[in-house]
Parts: C-alpha cells; structure tokens; sequence
C-alpha cells in the first residue's frame, strides 16, 4: 500500500487545489481571530489610537472595493494565465500541461488572493452601523485588509514575472533537464552485467486494466512471489503503457500460479492515464524531444530551441553513462539474495536511441542540429573512456552522420573509435 499512497500525495502535491483551497481556509480562520481581537479591545476599552479611526460607511466601502478589485484581478490574471499555458503546450508539448498546474508559487498566490478576498468578505460582514445597533468597526480587522490587499498586489507583480519568465523555452528546457538528470542520478541502474533469461516452464501474471505504469513496488513483488522460490522477470517499468492481458511479471520455473498471488503483484502496479516523474526515468526526455520535434516542424522552424534541447540530452546522457548499464537487457538486481530478480534497467544504448533517432530524421535539412548532436556525442566520449560507452557513442554517431549531407562545419571532440580508424 506504500506505493498507493506515494501515487496519492503525488496527486495531492501536483493537483491544483490543495493549496489555494488550504489558503482560503486560512483566511477565514484570521478573519474570525481578528475580529475577536477586536471585540475584545472594545469590551476592555484598549486604546486603538495607533490605527487610524474610521467610519461604518467608510470601512464597509473600502472592504468592498479592495473585495471587488481583488477578485477582478483574480480572474483577469489566471485568464491570462490558462490562455498562455494553452499557448505554450500548443506550441512546445501538451505534456507540459501538468508541470505548470503543478507550480507551487503559481498555486500559493492564488491561495493569497482566494484567502485574502475571503478574509475582506468576513470583516466586511462584521461592520456594524449605529442604526444596526451597537456600532462595531474592527479597527485591527481592517488594517489587516489593507496590508493584505497590498501584499497581494505586490504577489501579483511577482506572479507575472515569474509566469512569463516561466513560459520561455530556455526554462522550460533547462527545468526539465535539470529534473530529469537528478532522477537519473538518484535512481541509479542495478550494478553487475547483463544476464541470460533462465530457461523452463513459465508463468505471467498479466494486467487486467489499461493504462500507464506510474509507480513500482519492486519490494512487494519480491515479496508476493518470493515464497514459490522461482527466479522472476519484470517485464514492464515505469512509463510502459499496459493492455489487458499485457505480461507484467514472468516467473520461471512454475507453470501455474495462485490467484491471490497474482492479485497481489497487479497491486504493485499503479497504473494511469498519463506519465509521470521522477519514477518514469524517460518521461523528461520524451518531453525534450517532443520539443524539439515541434521546433524543426515546417510550421515553427526554430533550430535555436531545438539546438537548447540537444544539449539538455547531452547532459542527461552523461549522467546515463555514469550510472547505469551501457547496454540494454536484464540486469540482475539482487545477485546476492534468491530468488533472483530480473529487470530492463535504462541503458545508455537505449536512451541514445530515444533521445537521438527522431530528432537526427526531423533535422535531416537542419545542419546545425546535427552538427551539435555529434558534438555533444564526442564531449560524453572525451569524458567517458571506458570502451563499451564509446563503441555505444560511436555506433550513434554513425547512425547520426548518415543523415549528414555536407560535412560538419564546425569541429567536434573525436571518439576514440573514430580516431582508431
């Protein structure tokens, strides 16, 4: 159940809701408190002469304009906001979508005008005129209003610059980078070599729903089947889409297995309808190349954003080769413990694939693009000595330079398999 919750405080943490709805909340409560305060300064005749006095008439006008001029600019600015969101997915990926929902800045500045036009409507209902009976002006209540009022006008500057800076592809690039590159690094790949599948009778557990794999509980796999003693294959990972009757998990050495069992494996799956960070290793960078697919597009034709996102792949790749596999294909996670447990870990090999293949055919009439690829494929070689990462490297490049119509004009760090020839 550890995973389930993960997946729900994810959902909390990057929903749209959670903080505004905590902030509004707020709001009411120091509405209340103060306004207590300030019946109790005029039931035990405390001096308010630092605060400046006002009348019924006149503190109810200013709660209502600031209240009114509040909430218009509320709506004005998140209008504003949801249209440039729309502008900015349309033109760089729809995947983006979720990343900017789940700004926390953008949500609390939202929460600090929700709570603070709340806060004005509670104070504004505790105004009280002679002709109501006694009069009641919350000389602290109303203070608070203006100073809060001001606070949010002072956010809302802040807010649009931040959210403009925000909408640029430089950040945008960089932030997903930046991400994607701690994953990676924070979830390093199983150590020890690529391992043969074992051979004899299986059994599969299969999905039962449709949908993305979002988050794994590698350790309740293990611990489900572990009993049964057979070694076991996990045949999807995080950002894998599943169809019924997709294999999740195959175990060698039983041909059949129980229902409880296999009950219990498809709960350590937690599936849904869109990809996820950090788990979904892949999931930054098939943003990245979403990006730069969309900029080489005939329609958009902007080499620079798709230059910015070639080298975000290059520092992602370095990462890739220092931290896990070079190759692709199971990897033993646990050599030491029995049963073994066989899992596809992301492999320099594979994430070259990914990063590389559809950029290097989009760019085939962009040189430039191309060029910065085999740049970046000899800078991750010139620090990466190791044998088998530059044969990786090499065989990419080459791959890479079928689709080069001119030589590239601008030098580049060999690789040692290029200089051997």
């Amino acid at each position: 159940m550890t995973h389930r919750l993960v997946k729900v405080l994810r959902d909390v943490r990057d929903g749209f809701w959670l903080q505004p709805l905590v902030l509004l909340v707020v709001g009411v409560l120091l509405s209340l408190g103060l306004t207590s305060l300030d019946r109790w300064l005029i039931e035990t005749a405390r001096t308010t002469r630092w605060l400046e006095e006002a009348s019924p008439g006149g503190a109810r006008a200013l709660l209502g304009a600031a209240a009114g001029a509040l909430a218009t600019t509320l709506a004005i600015s998140m209008s504003m906001t949801m249209v440039t969101v729309q502008l900015a997915s349309s033109q760089y990926t729809p995947r983006l979508i979720r990343r900017f929902l789940a700004d926390g800045f953008m949500q609390r500045v939202l929460g600090a005008f929700l709570g603070t036009i709340a806060f004005l409507f509670m104070v504004l209902r505790s105004v009280r005129s002679a002709e109501e009976g006694a009069s009641f002006v919350p000389m602290v209540s109303l203070a608070s209003a203006v100073l809060l009022t001001l606070v949010c006008l002072a956010l809302l500057v802040v807010f649009l610059h931040r959210t403009m800076r925000g909408m640029q592809a430089s950040t945008i690039v960089a932030g997903i980078g930046r991400e994607t590159t701690a994953s990676i690094l924070a979830t390093t790949g199983s150590p020890g070599h690529l391992v043969a599948v074992p051979s004899g009778p299986t059994a599969v557990v299969r999905a039962e729903a449709p949908g993305y794999v979002q988050i794994l509980d590698d350790a309740g796999i293990r611990a489900a089947v572990g009993a049964l003693g057979t070694a076991i294959c996990r045949d999807t990972s995080p950002g894998d889409f599943v169809i019924p009757g997709t294999p999740l998990v195959t175990l060698f050495g039983a041909t059949v297995v129980d229902a409880q069992i296999e009950n219990k494996v498809r709960e350590c799956f937690t599936l849904g309808s869109e990809r996820t960070a950090p788990d979904d290793l892949t999931f930054g960078v098939r943003q990245l190349v979403d990006m730069a697919l969309k900029a080489l597009s005939p329609g958009i034709n902007d080499v620079t954003t798709a230059v910015m996102v070639v080298n975000e792949l290059g520092v992602i790749g370095r990462a890739v080769a220092r931290v896990h596999p070079v190759r692709d294909g199971w990897v033993c996670s646990n050599a030491k413990e029995a049963p073994p447990y066989l899992t596809r870990e992301l492999c320099l090999e594979r994430y070259l694939a990914l990063a590389f293949e559809e950029v290097t055919h989009a760019a085939t009439v962009q040189p430039r693009v191309l060029d910065r690829m085999l740049e970046i494929l000899g800078t991750i070689a010139s620090v990466e000595p190791a044998a088998e990462v530059q044969e990786v490297l090499y065989a990419c490049e080459q791959r890479i330079r079928r689709h080069v119509k001119e030589p590239a004009w601008c030098p580049r760090v060999p690789l040692a398999a290029d200089r051997e020839t």
